[in-house]
């Protein structure tokens, strides 16, 4: 979160907590492989899908360095538990239209 802050501050949330069995990450921990898992499908509509990548890059840039330095366990939980709740009614998986 570190990394993204000055791009996007303001910008993180997180989903809850519940185990839903149609979530990629989900089933990938159940199965006991260790995630890190970016969601990242929300973005103004005046901004560049580019620029979504770029993030993702920083991301996983940041992640790949705490893992190679050993120090993501120094990390505050607390940090993490004390971001907003994504939206649930901002996106949508399915959209009907007309009949």
């Amino acid at each position: 979160m570190q990394a993204l802050t000055p791009y996007i501050a303001g910008g993180i949330s997180r989903y809850d907590e519940e185990w839903s069995p149609r979530c990629f990450g989900d089933n990938i921990t159940a199965w006991g492989t260790p995630v890190i898992l970016i969601e990242s499908g929300g973005r103004p509509k005046d901004r560049e899908i580019t620029e979504l990548t770029r993030l993702n890059f920083v991301a996983i840039l940041a992640v790949l360095q705490g893992l190679a330095r050993d120090d993501l366990a120094g990390y505050d939980p607390g940090v993490y538990d004390a971001l907003p709740l994504n939206r649930e009614e901002s996106w949508s998986d399915v959209v009907i239209r007309g009949s």
